[in-house]
């Protein structure tokens, strides 16, 4: 498994120097983020470089035993009673200690410490200065803790925060030997939200109680990897909360994510306020416009999972008196907006989570729908979104199939036709079956041939091959709109696979395409054209606009696709520092939909590029393993090469973007 020291070698490397300086260091870390780790590293070094290093830690259960952490520690003790003396000579025994030459102290929980202790580490840390390393937790404060580790203004605060994805994926791939297919890899990104602790439990647990499943080599689990067994993991995380916080916390676990505006509707400001400053909650955006949602979500997992009956209802009840009906009766909460830069991991986190919730519960209402009156009408949008959302094939195969088609919905006994072709070809590497499918629809009804023929192309473009022109032929007038839009987008999809870029932004430049959950948009064509004509700027701008829009929209079937564009366009910019910024956040996001799976593949490979022209040569071969779980073909537009090999990639920083560029072609 990487240690601490190889995950978060820098972090050791600053502490070390500053204390080497004379400075006092506060290292501040929720359970979980791997401060204990850290802690330890930090000490293997400064004994490696001479230095005497002096420990002693906070315990809660002795929070209200003044003077045992000194005498846990070693710190001779003159009697057991708290009189004035005894403290006095408990402060020159500490001062005797942490007086000899080249000595550093530390002192680990220090928020646990009581008041005494602290004073009288102070008292003796005055008397013989000494540089000192302190560790709490987000949140928790005293005078005493405060003054502890920066008693005369010159303390350092650290703060522990996410890891990036990189560093997420190496300590999987520690854990779980082998490849990890990309959702469950963001999966567990997404869960833990960066902290390692909860990463190795993630993975370690699933490993054990067979969420996670090894086959071929590639490592891999369902939708859910919550188990009881990661109680204990999250216990630590909520050991400073009381009970009104605990209430608090199940209220927005049990909403996923909701507007600050609706939350202190039903919980104290106070509340919200001291889980935010224990790194509990995150906030997204700003003003009227900002969500909040708890961090890590495994957090907010642990409360949907482990809470009672009665209790859930009760705080369900609360909810009930904010939420915003929608159209059919159904509550809704505003979608998050755009997560600000500075804090890509924890706000995609609590994104995913929210973006996890609301697919749910929109496949929970289309379903009710579908199951009260099972047409074709129905069946559509229930489809759809068991696909945005991840749902297993098998379930969209038997809702096709057990849904008569009717002759007055033409339209939508058509289109289920479209996702059973594609799920044919797509999750069933069935490609005969497929087109098989879509020429029976063909010959049976004359009004969707040219939708047909369409879906025909574009699963050829995607998975097999450049799509034989009659199947490009244009829809007949007395054809479906569906037939004309989809023949619209398809013939620039493929325009666009050939090089024509121009000719292709043009052709659906007048077009308003309805239906497209699994074909291109006008705005993704237009993304690409202006990225591989060299307006690159200009093209990951308008990405970059699309991708928020996306977010804020939860139009899961979108968000890849803008993802990968923006991705593809920063490496030909040679903006190699945007490039992982967008990354981080893009990779640990949950599974795009399985008709989107080629951009992922697309963006892994340019993450791989990244990684190898950063000297990071491992985390390229993983994220190329990674890619080529999907088990898809290269697809047609650039980087969507999942075959690729590593040995290639062996490029260093300041390699010319074109020769980067040249090596995922």
């Amino acid at each position: 498994m990487p240690s601490t020291r190889s995950l978060r070698g820098e972090t050791v490397t600053e502490v070390v120097s500053h204390l080497e300086a004379g400075a006092h260091v506060n290292l501040i870390g929720m359970p979980g983020s791997g401060r204990s780790s850290l802690l330890r590293e930090t000490k293997h070094e400064l004994d490696a470089r001479g230095w005497r290093v002096f420990e002693l830690a906070g315990v809660t259960a002795f929070r209200q035993r003044p003077l045992v952490p000194l005498a846990l520690a070693g710190v001779n003790m003159s009697g057991g009673s708290l009189t004035t003396a005894n403290i006095a000579n408990s402060t020159d025994a500490l001062a005797e200690r942490i007086g000899r030459p080249s000595t550093i102290l530390i002192v680990d929980d220090a928020d646990d410490l009581d008041d005494v202790t602290a004073g009288v580490i102070i008292a003796a840390q005055r008397r013989k200065p000494t540089p000192v390393l302190t560790t709490i937790r987000p949140g928790r404060r005293s005078a005493a803790a405060v003054e502890l580790w920066s008693p005369s203004g010159s303390g350092v605060r650290i703060e522990l925060r996410a890891m990036r994805y990189d560093s997420v994926c190496a300590l999987v791939l520690g854990v779980l030997p082998g490849s990890v297919e990309p959702a469950t890899m963001a999966r567990i990104a997404t869960m833990s939200g960066g902290l390692p602790g909860l990463v190795v439990a993630l993975a370690e647990t699933g490993r054990k109680n067979g969420r996670l499943v090894r086959r071929d080599g590639v490592w891999s689990s369902g939708p859910e990897l919550w188990s009881a067994e990661l109680s204990q993991a999250v216990a630590p995380i909520l050991g400073g909360c009381d009970e009104a916080e605990i209430e608090a916390l199940l209220t927005l676990a049990l909403a996923t994510a909701m507007p600050v505006a609706d939350a202190v509707k039903v919980l104290p400001w106070e509340h919200l306020d001291a889980l935010e400053e224990a790194g509990l909650l995150h906030v997204m955006g700003a003003g009227d416009s900002s969500m909040i949602g708890i961090y890590p979500p495994l957090v907010a997992d642990y409360f949907r999972h482990e809470t009672g009956t009665v209790r859930r209802h009760h705080v369900a009840e609360n909810l009930a008196a904010i939420s915003r009906p929608e159209a059919d009766g159904s509550p809704v909460l505003v979608p998050p907006p755009t997560a600000p830069a500075a804090d890509v991991t924890e706000s995609e986190a609590v994104r995913s989570q929210y973006l996890k919730g609301r697919g749910a519960a929109e496949v929970a209402r289309r379903r009710a729908a579908w199951t009260q009156d099972p047409r074709p009408q129905t069946a559509v949008p229930y489809v759809i979104s068991l696909h945005n959302h991840g749902a297993d094939p098998a379930v969209i195969t038997e809702v096709v199939e057990k849904t008569p088609a009717r002759e007055a919905e033409q339209a939508d006994s058509a289109v289920l036709q479209v996702w059973r072709a594609c799920y044919a070809a797509v999750a069933g590497n069935d490609l005969r079956s497929a087109y098989a499918i879509l020429r029976r629809e063909r010959e049976a009804r004359p009004a969707t041939d040219g939708l047909m023929r369409a879906t025909e192309a574009h699963l050829q473009l995607m998975l097999d091959r450049q799509p034989e022109q009659t199947l490009l032929r244009p829809a007949g007038a007395d054809e479906l709109p569906l037939s004309q839009e989809a023949q619209t987008v398809v013939a620039a999809e493929a325009l666009l696979a050939a090089g024509h870029c121009a000719a292709a932004s043009e052709q659906l430049r007048a077009a308003r395409i309805e239906f497209s959950p699994y074909l291109l948009r006008s705005d993704l064509v237009g993304e690409l054209d202006l990225v591989l004509r060299g307006e690159v700027d200009q093209g990951v701008a308008i990405a970059a606009e699309n991708l928020r829009t996306a977010q804020v929209s939860l139009d899961a079937a979108a968000i890849a696709g803008h993802a990968y564009v923006m991705a593809l366009g920063l490496l030909l910019a040679g903006r190699l520092d945007d490039l992982e910024h967008h990354l981080d956040a893009t990779l640990a996001v949950v599974e795009p939909p399985m008709m989107q799976w080629h951009f992922q593949v697309g963006t892994l490979v340019v993450a791989a590029l990244l990684a190898a022209a950063r000297g990071r040569h491992g985390y390229a071969s993983s994220l190329l393993m990674q890619a080529r779980t999907h088990g898809v073909r290269p697809g047609p537009y650039p980087a969507m090469v999942p075959d690729v090999s590593a040995e290639p990639l062996r490029v260093t920083e300041g390699t010319d973007s074109n020769d980067l560029w040249a090596q995922g072609r």
